[in-house]
C-alpha cells in the first residue's frame, strides 16, 4: 500500500498528522507502507533515470555515456575497496 503526502505541508499541519497514524496503523496490519518519494525526482535512482534517459525518452547517447559514466566510477570504486581491504581479504573464507 503507498500512502501519497506532500513535500508542501508542514509536521504541525493535521493533515500530516493524520498521515502519520494511517501509515502506522497500516504498517501495524503487516502492510507494506511506502511514500511516493520526491519531490519531482528527488528521490529517483541513478539506473532508473538512465533507463528513462536511454529508453522511454529516446536520448540514446545521452543514456548509453551515462551507462558508462555509472560503470567507470563504480568499477574505480570497487578497485579502491579492493586496495583498502587487501588482497589477503579477498581470498580468506568467510565464517
Amino acid at each position: 500500500m503507498t500512502v501519497f503526502g506532500s513535500a508542501r505541508i508542514k509536521p504541525d499541519d493535521p493533515h500530516y498528522e493524520l498521515a502519520l497514524k494511517m501509515g502506522a496503523a497500516i504498517a501495524r496490519l503487516g502492510f507494506t507502507v511506502m511514500t511516493g518519494g520526491g519531490p519531482g525526482t528527488a528521490t529517483e535512482p541513478i539506473a532508473l533515470y538512465t533507463f528513462s534517459a536511454l529508453l522511454e525518452n529516446l536520448r540514446f547517447g545521452f543514456g548509453s555515456a551515462l551507462s558508462v559514466i555509472i560503470f567507470t566510477v563504480t568499477f574505480v570504486l570497487a578497485l579502491v575497496a579492493i586496495r583498502l581491504m587487501g588482497r589477503r581479504a579477498l581470498l580468506e573464507p568467510m565464517s
